[in-house]
């Protein structure tokens, strides 16, 4: 082979490989850059969500070649931006649109040693499923404002009720259940979800 279809060859492939490189690397680049621009564009009818992002992700998203030094790492200022449909993060800040952006409510959730009210222990069959599944949606009904889940804990299904950091907030609980008609509750140690 001479050298003019070597170079006709190569300059074949760089001209194959020139247009997948450009649509498939180079969005990523693009999209890093206007996908806060994006976020922060305001839309009617919808809340907003506060953002307290580092520097160095900026940084890092604008430019992943750069390097961040530990004394560069500052917060920026607060960015509000649409709020998605997905649920909000642990340490985010929510606003409803209707209220003035002075009003903010922080919500952290912690999972912690406690204990929870046993209001039915069936069996594993689909029976029991059900029992547990009715027992959750009754005390639901008389309880709305108390946490209650229906979950199979090998090898029963089961019902359990609130979410106490004291054995005398759940023995509090344990008497409202057995005022109901559930006799045979009890209360069980286990983690529990706690928001403050």
């Amino acid at each position: 082979m001479d050298t003019n279809s070597k170079k006709h060859q190569f300059s074949k492939k760089v001209l194959w490989f020139l247009p997948f490189y450009l649509f498939t690397f180079l969005p990523f680049n693009l999209t890093a850059q206007t996908f806060l621009d994006r976020l922060q564009k305001p839309v009617n009818g919808q809340g907003t969500v506060t953002l307290h992002q580092d520097t160095a992700i900026n940084r890092i998203v604008l430019d992943p070649q750069s390097t961040v030094k530990p004394e560069d790492r500052k917060p920026t200022q607060t960015t509000p931006t649409r709020q998605s449909n997905t649920a909000a993060n642990d340490t985010t800040r929510t606003t409803p649109a209707t209220t003035p952006a002075t009003t903010t409510t922080v919500r952290t959730r912690r999972v912690i040693d406690g204990y929870k009210v046993q209001a039915f222990a069936g069996g594993n069959s689909r029976e029991d499923r059900k029992k547990a599944e009715r027992v959750a949606n009754e005390i639901r009904t008389q309880l709305p404002n108390v946490a209650v889940s229906a979950h199979f804990y090998s090898p029963r299904w089961v019902c359990r009720v609130g979410n106490y950091r004291t054995r005398e907030e759940a023995r509090q609980m344990l008497s409202t259940l057995k005022g109901m008609g559930y006799s045979q509750a009890l209360i069980v140690r286990t983690k529990v979800t706690i928001y403050q």
